[in-house]
């Protein structure tokens, strides 16, 4: 789309008053697929945009040798119920046989259907644990994993030459729902998934034993969470059932304070053993532990993402073996400190905007690689691994690694579906005083270096 030619509009979605430039520049397709704000324009996502993308992914999967079939999942937000079928309907129409999810389910219960369907991509409605006027169109390939670069570079390149509204073929939801172009996911196959974490156990004893108190932060990992623990654990009532608004905590991610603050305090009644939280796909999974009379809330450095079922099971079964030791989670990270030193790590989102925010992002990326800095604050970089021309095994992608003296590391990449750019930071000392004291002095030397 041409720049200089941007159009601001005022619009309410959900009850929130929203800004910004809509029309002149458009959402981006990156390894995530799309997330944007909700509403009218290019550059927000409505059905037009869904439809839109839609039809590249179609068109993507009818060009190759992968099954034509599709899973569709999706959560919790404003509009995912009506994306997913928009989604389904342009599928369905363009020879696309549709498996859809009937009701909410979490990303990785998506990812697990579009292998055991063996189906040739997958999509789920989502904007993960972005604020409620996000929504996005996440896009999975044949493996279930989030699509490969290659794909993405395909789609991406379509998208940039299509029209918004001409070659884009759909149909109505309700007539290729009884036609057999779109069926529903039966509930087999959720039990099925369920079925697979619970046989990854290292021991196959069950997850029950501990008191556990859940938060879904009204997003959709409820059921399945209901499904893995069955009587054992006590739902935050302001946060089980699912609102897009999320009207508790603004920024729905289970990493941070604010968003499991309702489950704290709970937790301060109920005195359970862990406190789990989940983000609204839940593929991102939070975790407060008894610790010295309190809560101590592990995320980032201790809890990995992208299969919050899974990741609350390994917890339990962790938080259930130490138990046994006379231990709690807490006491078994201090214990690992005390023995290896202590090793932290943040992730810094820097958000970029206006209809020149992609060229702003690609231009930092440029010049971190023409000039790269000798030092980042007090710490001499030692290496740098630039995952889009080095031999790194991997594939090629937009990431710049810069190993530090000392075992401290800065990361950064552009965001695949936002306007932001990413850096994870990771530092180590003897104590954690000491850590974090170099961890937040790198953070403020990454916004020095950066200039942001």
């Amino acid at each position: 789309m041409p720049t200089g030619m941007e159009s601001t509009i005022k619009v309410r979605v959900g009850g929130f008053l929203l800004t910004g430039v809509v029309f002149g520049c458009e959402l981006s397709f990156g390894t995530g697929g799309l997330r944007g704000i909700l509403g009218a324009g290019t550059n927000r996502m409505n059905v037009h945009i869904v439809r839109r993308a839609a039809q590249a992914v179609a068109e993507y999967l009818n060009g190759t040798v992968l099954p034509k079939r599709a899973a569709i999942g999706y959560d919790s937000r404003i509009g995912s119920a009506r994306f997913a079928r928009e989604t389904a309907a342009v599928f369905a129409s363009n020879g696309i046989e549709v498996c859809l999810y009937p009701r909410l389910e979490p990303v990785p219960a998506l990812s697990f259907a579009v292998r055991a369907l063996s189906c040739g991509v997958g999509v789920c409605i989502t904007a993960s644990h972005n604020p409620a006027q996000y929504n996005g169109f996440k896009v999975y390939g044949s493996d279930g994993c989030q699509l490969t670069p290659a794909g993405v570079a395909q789609i991406a390149a379509d998208l940039r030459n299509r029209s918004y509204f001409g070659n884009i073929c759909s149909g109505d939801f309700d007539a290729l729902l009884a036609s057999g172009s779109i069926h529903w996911i039966p509930d087999k196959l959720l039990d099925a998934y369920i079925d697979s974490i619970l046989s990854l156990r290292v021991t196959k004893d069950g997850l029950s034993g501990l008191k556990l108190v859940y938060t879904p932060l009204n997003g959709s990992g409820k059921e399945c969470v209901e499904k893995l623990f069955k009587n054992d654990l006590t739902l935050v009532p302001e946060q089980a059932e699912t609102d897009g608004n999320f009207p508790t905590c603004p920024y729905p991610n289970p990493e941070i304070r604010e968003a499991m603050q309702k489950g704290l305090k709970l937790s301060r009644i109920v005195k359970p053993d862990l406190l789990i939280g989940t983000d609204p796909d839940y593929d991102r999974c939070g975790v407060a532990v008894p610790d010295k009379g309190s809560y101590r809330l592990l995320s980032g450095t201790h809890v990995r993402d992208k299969d919050g079922v899974n990741a609350a099971a390994l917890l339990c079964k962790a938080a259930s073996w130490y138990q046994k030791r006379g231990m709690t989670l807490a006491s078994a990270i201090d214990a690992l400190y005390e023995r290896f030193g202590c090793y932290v790590h943040l992730q810094l989102s820097l958000a970029f905007s206006g209809a020149d925010a992609m060229a702003q992002i690609a231009s930092v990326m440029q010049r971190l690689r023409e000039n790269p800095p000798a030092s980042i604050g007090s710490l001499s970089v030692s290496a740098i691994t630039d995952y889009l021309t080095g031999p790194t095994g991997l594939p090629r992608s937009d990431v710049l690694a810069f190993r530090l003296t000392g075992g401290a590391s800065v990361v950064v990449r552009p965001s695949g579906t936002e306007l932001k750019l990413k850096l994870y930071l990771s530092a180590n000392a003897d104590t954690r005083a000491a850590a974090v004291a170099q961890l937040r002095a790198l953070e403020t030397a990454c916004r020095t270096l950066l200039q942001f």
